[in-house]
């Protein structure tokens, strides 16, 4: 519902922020009057800790299966765990010969479980922090998410400052911006899970060396992507916004929804949701 929310607030908007330069454009479009200086595509930051992000993206061969992972929250809703039975099933089809390790925890990981049953290619991590998130995330050549949508995704970002490709949903201009270079490798089209298996066959099937050089470009690319570049551009954005005059009107009187418990909102309108 991004262009309904766009088109909503910018009559009591002073500014528009976002962390992906593509739906900044996307909202100069939906608003072409509203002042383009006012609307700042911010580069999203990505802070790993140094051991991950100046370890060295070896070309040498990596004995066994191809790993992928999966980070983040287990459900269904937005994050679609419901079509990871799917994709493995695809890849088994392929004969691709690979693992996948499935790290955080929600509450679609009953039901995962019981759809995957004891695949011999699956590992279950649990929640992990601190350095055993660093050093999982490191021991992966791929990772892969299944959402329906996204903002600026961090695991993706931390995995790629480490060298690892990524296999990603296309929902959005943002997927593209956030794969940079990896995106015709790892972009396809959302809940594919055919079109998935098959890049991950393509990534499986490319040698060490290359697979290592599109690393060294993944993490290239996000180079600019540091905390200190973040809050510099958002610190003069606020300040350029804080002297210049006023533009929103007034916020109008609460809607009668507006007044709505949330959780009779969702049930009375889903697809909002």
């Amino acid at each position: 519902n991004l262009d309904e929310l766009v088109l909503k607030s910018a009559p009591q908007a002073d500014g528009f922020l976002s962390v992906s330069k593509a739906m900044a454009e996307r909202v100069r479009q939906l608003v072409p009057d509203f002042p383009r200086e006012r609307i700042l595509g911010l580069s999203y930051f990505v802070d790993p800790p140094p051991e991950l992000a100046q370890r060295e993206i070896s070309a040498a061969p990596r004995p066994g299966p191809f790993r992928l992972g999966y980070a983040g929250r287990i459900r269904e809703a937005q994050k679609r765990l419901d079509r990871l039975p799917a994709l493995l099933a695809e890849l088994d089809r392929r004969g691709v010969d690979y693992v996948f390790e499935v790290m955080g925890d929600g509450p679609y990981e009953p039901k995962l479980r019981e759809q995957i049953g004891a695949h011999p290619r699956v590992k279950f991590l649990g929640w992990r922090g601190g350095p055993d998130y660093w050093e999982t995330i490191a021991g992966w050549q791929a990772l892969v998410l299944f959402s329906d949508f996204e903002g600026f995704s961090r695991a993706g970002m931390e995995a790629m400052m480490g060298g690892v490709l990524l296999v990603y949903p296309q929902f959005s201009a943002a997927g593209a911006e956030l794969l940079g270079p990896l995106a015709p490798h790892g972009l396809y089209p959302v809940g594919d899970m055919a079109a998935a298996a098959e890049r991950i066959a393509r990534l499986a099937a490319l040698s060490s060396g290359e697979r290592a050089g599109l690393g060294r470009l993944a993490r290239q690319h996000l180079a600019a992507h540091s905390p200190d570049n973040y809050l510099a551009a958002y610190r003069k954005f606020i300040n350029e916004l804080r002297d210049a005059p006023p533009r929103a009107r007034p916020v109008p009187p609460p809607a009668w929804h507006d007044w709505m418990l949330l959780g009779l909102y969702t049930r009375l309108f889903p697809g909002r949701f």
